[in-house]
């Protein structure tokens, strides 16, 4: 038994290490012992260095029923094992399985954060839209915890998922994105000549390319 105040559940470990490590560094000094559960793609070890609990995740591929279920084991594992008093879900995966496990803890404090609503909102099709009546009311169960703060990025997706998923805006919070560690990633100085400008993104046309 960990006995964690905060439980980080996400899909992989790198990604909690990329993202959610300078947040999570700074909650740790003011609320205590944070466990991180996820996939172990071979990060684990440096998760643990950096002062954090750990707690192994199966791999699972796919949105099949089979997988979701092996999934949904292991979180609910986790938090019987952790027993935090706060659980932050990441990622879309723990974000909908993790949501509609933690309803049976009334008690236990929710934040659940959508960093993008992916192809599911994005995409125009008829296969997508079946996809949305299928996933609703997945959704409304996931995000409707009476404990649950859900964190959005922009105010687009915050008032799709509320319309969709049926929750008061009153829970949502809106960030400017997750962060970066300015002691790591430092702005240059711009000389005043001609500025060049370069984007590393994936070109995509609904992320307005």
């Amino acid at each position: 038994m960990l006995n964690s105040n905060i439980l980080y559940i996400t899909n992989v470990d790198w990604f909690f290490l990329s993202h959610w490590k300078g947040s999570a560094k700074y909650a740790q000094t003011h609320l205590g012992n944070i466990t991180v559960a996820s996939e172990d793609t071979g990060c684990s070890s440096q998760i643990e260095a950096d002062g954090f609990l750990f707690f192994k995740l199966p791999r699972v591929r796919g949105g099949g029923f089979v997988s979701s279920m092996i999934l949904a084991w292991s979180i609910l594992r986790a938090i019987l094992f952790v027993k935090p008093k706060l659980v932050h879900l990441v990622t879309v995966k723990p974000l909908i399985i993790g949501g509609l496990i933690l309803r049976f803890f009334p008690n236990l404090k929710v934040v659940s954060y959508v960093s993008g609503l992916g192809y599911l909102f994005t995409k125009d099709s008829i296969k997508h839209e079946v996809a949305r009546i299928i996933v609703r009311p997945l959704y409304r169960l996931a995000l409707g915890h009476n404990q649950q703060t859900v964190i959005f990025e922009n105010h687009d997706d915050q008032s799709i998922i509320c319309k969709y998923a049926d929750i008061p805006i009153t829970r949502t919070v809106i960030v400017n994105g997750s962060g970066v560690d300015i002691d790591l990633y430092c702005p240059p100085v711009i000389e005043p000549n001609p500025l060049v400008v370069m984007m590393a993104a994936r070109l995509l046309r609904d992320k307005g390319v």
